[in-house]
């Protein structure tokens, strides 16, 4: 079974990383033991994540994004593909759930405080993250690769769609308005 298989079935990864993800957390929430491995766990995947939602680096440290309007229009490259971030997830959730299987690996710790440390470390993050999105001026959500157009009345984005729906409505209404002109002045 290659993994490269399931490159298509990109739902089905995902499913399978949620179906991984809820039975080790069960796991854990059963054994009310194993924090550490949690705490390791959860950094490591907002790491996979970071990677993930951020454009690779120029050799400046520098985000390698287009550079404007001359450059040429390209789709947001990610640092770390989706199938490379959910190959490590799952891989990483595995090692996890296995090293639940070792008494060794039960450090006993104050788990609360390592919940409120990885909540600042989440937020701090996400905030770095963020100025450097409003900076860079990126965004990786972007589902549509093209560039949004906004409704001059309602000032609402509009999908493409209704943008060449409209300029053709445009042209139509002006080969009519030009073809009747003529008409209307031989009367």
């Amino acid at each position: 079974l290659s993994i490269d298989r399931t490159t298509p079935y990109v739902k089905i990864r995902w499913l399978i990383f949620a179906a991984l993800a809820t039975g080790f957390v069960a796991r854990i929430v059963i054994l009310k033991r194993f924090y550490v491995v949690t705490y390791i766990l959860g950094i490591y995947l907002l790491n996979l994540f970071v990677g993930y939602i951020s454009p690779p680096l120029g050799p400046d440290g520098i985000p390698d994004l287009p550079a404007g309007d001359r450059e040429e229009d390209r789709p947001f490259e990610r640092r770390l593909y989706e199938m490379k971030f959910w190959r490590a997830a799952v891989l990483s959730i595995c090692i996890s759930f296995l090293c639940t299987l070792w008494n060794g690996a039960d450090i006993p710790v104050y788990w609360e405080a390592m919940a409120v440390y990885f909540a600042l470390v989440l937020i701090w993050t996400s905030t770095q993250q963020y100025r450097l999105m409003r900076q860079y001026g990126y965004c990786p959500c972007a589902f549509r690769n093209s560039k949004k157009r906004y409704d001059k009345k309602k000032g609402k984005p509009r999908r493409d769609d209704d943008v060449e729906m409209a300029a053709l409505v445009q042209n139509d209404l002006k080969a009519n308005e030009s073809s009747s002109t003529p008409s209307s002045r031989k009367a």
